[in-house]
């Protein structure tokens, strides 16, 4: 199937099926920190769990390209664009939970934000990721850090999604 039928088939079925944001040719200077990139084909950002499952099953199954953002951060998109989909973790998945000295934290959640509420909530070892302009989905993987700490110092347990909408724990 002509890639541009694909795009246009997915966008049909998300309309019908999302409850969060779907954009078309969206300008991706509006969605990253140094305000520059060009056009997505579609940019998408879940309302919730079952949302981004939804897109995960349509980029499967029309197996189209497709790029995760968060705050945008540490992010160099071409002005020519992406060609493919952008799914992009918003403040929708901002839940901050604690449990005794355990926080279960989502991946939309400002870095800034999570060390003024580490603080507030006197616990200690965030605070070198309270300068770093990101969400904590982004700065996992890339093993974030600053001023002596890094990611792998503070997270016990990662959960996260592939493609096909199964959770995994790490």
């Amino acid at each position: 199937m002509e890639y541009q039928l694909k795009i246009n088939e997915m966008l049909n079925e998300l309309t019908s099926s999302f409850m969060g944001t779907v954009l078309k040719d969206e300008l991706l200077k509006n969605h990253t920190y140094f305000k520059i990139g060009g056009p997505a084909s579609i940019l998408t950002v879940p309302e919730n769990t079952e949302d981004l499952k939804c897109v995960l099953k349509l980029i499967k199954k029309y197996e189209i390209d497709y790029f995760v953002i968060g705050n945008g951060t540490n992010l160099l998109i071409s002005d020519e664009g992406y060609k493919g989909i952008i799914v992009k973790i918003g403040d929708k998945f901002n839940k901050i939970e604690r449990n005794g000295n355990k926080v279960t934290v989502g991946a939309g959640v400002l870095l800034s934000s999570l060390a003024k509420y580490l603080a507030k909530e006197e616990l200690a070892g965030f605070e070198f990721a309270s300068g770093i302009p990101g969400y904590l989905g982004g700065a996992v993987p890339m093993n974030a850090g600053a001023y002596g700490g890094e990611m792998k110092d503070v997270i016990r347990k990662v959960k996260c999604m592939d493609v096909d909408g199964n959770i995994h724990e790490f």
